[in-house]
């Protein structure tokens, strides 16, 4: 069982000047419905209504107004009466929105509540005008298996990239501003004429069909077709060990272990499996899987399978195997979580604080960069221990080939799962450009797929067997229509 079993739903609640609203929901089952209709009372000798009988709802005009009680909040909202009456789990969308929504202090991160049978996961993000902001909220029914847990893990992760990426946009070209004002003009009953008019009513409505996907959450989303927004389930764990071997795992990955895993080979019971003791006495961050598997005399996918057995434990995780090329730099949650590890750092790294060495890696720089005033062993554990720690994450180099009319524009992204292809004539420009050796242009002329931005450096090292040194200076050679971005690595 999927968590897209326990989901609910999704919306969209704001916070302006119109006061709180829900202006977008896409349920997995109903959520509206039409009000009940009262058949006329009998009255007794012509004096009006007759008594209720006891224990009987009391009778009620159509023209008066239904209370709508939020039995957590300790709110009422009245409603006037319509043909269709929304009802979201016993909520006007007013009410529901009031409750789904916190006070200002606690806007701009994960919000998350339980109150009567539901779990509600949400990220309240601040607007530019004055006391507003949005929020994309998921509903869950409780569930208090390890396995939900587990999953929600992964999904809440999800859902904060996914409404940073949302605030980035209202940034940059007040995306959300407009996507609001739009919705709010829709009938919240009719999603599926909403999710037609409306890019972010489409994008958050894709959550559902994203979290059903059995395989691991490997789609990606695009908001506003310019953010991509990853969606897999591998952001810090897996769901079944069987997918991530089928996930692309690399012969140049490896394996270290979790902060909180206190692991090691002397804690297994008598009868746990063999090999698992002697993958943990032979990590090591320096060395990539193939090269343990030739250590220890067993075949890659074998290595992948220990690997994704521990990752789905919790009790390690993945990383490019550590070199003087790797490019890292601080994550998002160091300045949140890096507090409760400073003692900890320093006890453990006598003569260094944690806030210095965050600081060395506050920009992308390569490994080697950083050995000023510190040993090249004790800098691979300190990256070691802050890789374990989610304190750092590492970026690859991607590059991108600038056809010849399409260079002086930016071109916004191919629809997902084409791959773009390269012209005939911008395949002739680049070749005609190369001042270099027969062989340097038959080496790009075997490279050029991989110029569109999705294959980092190491991979294509990988794939082709070609040296750093030679790559890089091909791409040296053609940077009038080579460019190279750096950023963190996206599911294929």
């Amino acid at each position: 069982m999927g968590i897209s079993d326990d989901l609910l739903g999704v919306l969209l609640a704001v916070k302006g000047n119109q006061g709180h609203q829900v202006l977008f929901a896409k349920m997995t089952g109903r959520y509206f419905r039409t009000p009940e209709v009262h058949p006329p009372q009998p009255t007794a000798l012509g004096l009006g209504p007759a008594k209720a009988a006891p224990g009987s709802a009391p009778a009620t005009s159509p023209k008066s107004k239904r209370i709508v009680s939020a039995p957590c909040s300790h709110r009422s909202e009245e409603l006037q009466s319509s043909s269709v009456e929304l009802d979201f789990f016993g909520f006007s969308p007013v009410a529901f929105a009031r409750t789904i929504i916190p006070k200002r202090p606690l806007w701009n991160d994960l919000f998350e509540f339980k109150m009567d049978q539901l779990h509600i996961v949400s990220r309240p993000t601040s607007l530019p005008e004055e006391s507003a902001c949005f929020s994309v909220v998921l509903v869950f029914k409780c569930n208090y298996s390890s396995e939900f847990r587990n999953n929600l893990r992964f999904v809440k992760a999800i859902l904060q990239d996914f409404s940073i990426a949302l605030q980035h946009e209202q940034e940059r070209c007040s995306y959300v501003s407009h996507q609001i004002s739009r919705l709010s003009s829709m009938d919240l009953s009719k999603p599926d004429f909403a999710i037609e008019s409306s890019s972010l009513a489409k994008c958050i409505s894709s959550l559902i069909g994203t979290f059903s996907l059995r395989s691991g959450f490997k789609e990606a989303l695009w908001i506003n077709d310019w953010i991509r927004v990853n969606v897999r389930a591998s952001i810090d764990g897996v769901l079944d060990p069987e997918l991530h071997v089928a996930a692309e795992l690399r012969p140049y990955n490896t394996l270290i272990l979790r902060a909180s895993s206190l692991l090691s080979p002397e804690s297994f019971v008598l009868d746990s499996s063999p090999i698992i003791k002697t993958v943990l006495k032979h990590l090591n961050p320096l060395k990539s899987f193939q090269e343990l598997a030739l250590e220890l005399g067993i075949t890659l996918p074998y290595m992948y399978r220990v690997a994704a057995h521990l990752t789905y434990w919790g009790k390690a995780k993945v990383v490019n195997t550590m070199t003087k090329h790797n490019l890292y730099a601080v994550s998002r949650n160091a300045f949140a979580c890096g507090r409760k590890y400073a003692r900890v750092f320093s006890r453990q790294f006598e003569g260094h604080s944690l806030a210095e060495i965050l600081s060395r890696f506050s920009s992308i720089c390569k490994l080697e960069d950083h050995t000023k005033g510190i040993s090249e062993s004790e800098l691979l554990k300190i990256v070691e221990w802050l890789l374990q720690r989610n304190l750092l994450v590492q970026y690859h180099t991607y590059v991108f080939l600038i056809e010849g009319e399409r260079a002086q524009s930016t071109e916004r992204r191919k629809p997902p799962g084409i791959r773009p292809t390269v012209s005939e004539p911008s395949f002739r420009s680049l070749r005609s450009g190369v001042s270099s050796s027969k062989s340097s242009k038959r080496v790009l002329s075997q490279l050029l797929a991989y110029f569109d931005g999705r294959h980092h450096i190491e991979e294509i090292m990988w794939r082709e067997s070609i040296s750093r040194s030679d790559l890089m200076r091909l791409i040296e050679e053609n940077r009038h229509q080579l460019v190279t971005c750096l950023r963190q690595e996206w599911p294929s």
